[in-house]
């Protein structure tokens, strides 16, 4: 979790930059630095409440409702149903992310069971995996070589979208899974993202 006012001011920044991009003609007059700090807070707030949550300042401005008048940025981002928006969101990114790999998983089981190897089913030319599916494929199958073989694309995977990592638990056990920097405590913090997204 980031608490130190550093931490919180970078967000901040970051926060005001999206909300920039997102209302591009509209002009801050009389606006403090006050706004995106409180936003930043409220993001803050949401790594609080779920643990495991991910902190995305662009990602927050994005999910929120555009205001039909004029942009408000008190209104849009500091308010406690600014932090349900965003973790709705969240919610919905990983069910999609976990329809996603169960929709490959499956495709690539099924054409084991039609006999085809895992290493025909992992190829590179093959169509529709992505390296998290190959990774999980080799993984379950225990074929540790192929598993190496796909985890740095894993990896690349996870970097795009960590989310990644909470939407495969009901696939790969946590420490499996291919992130270096993962620790038991981040395992433990995704799982809890996990029961949260399931409600």
């Amino acid at each position: 979790m980031i608490s130190s006012q550093d931490s919180i001011g970078q967000i901040a920044v970051r926060i005001e930059r999206a909300y920039g991009r997102r209302y591009s003609r509209w002009k801050p007059d009389g606006l403090t630095d006050c706004v995106w700090m409180s936003a930043a807070s409220r993001l803050m707030e949401a790594a609080d409440l779920v643990e495991g949550a991910p902190v995305d300042p662009e990602l927050f401005v994005a999910v929120q409702p555009r205001s039909r008048l004029m942009p408000n940025p008190w209104a849009e981002l500091t308010q406690e149903c600014s932090r349900e928006v965003y973790l709705k969101a969240i919610r919905r990114i990983v069910l999609q992310l976990r329809k996603e790999l169960r929709s490959e998983v499956r495709r690539a089981e099924r054409r084991l069971d039609l006999g085809e190897s895992l290493d025909q089913v992992l190829a590179a030319d093959a169509t529709g995996l992505t390296p998290l599916s190959c990774y999980i494929l080799a993984h379950r199958a225990g074929r540790i070589d192929l598993a190496a073989r796909h985890r740095a694309a894993a990896e690349s995977q996870h970097h795009s979208c960590p989310l990644y990592r909470v939407a495969s638990r009901s696939f790969l056990p946590g420490h499996v899974y291919p992130f270096p920097e993962l620790t038991s405590a981040a395992v433990g913090r995704a799982g809890e993202l996990i029961a949260f997204s399931l409600n």
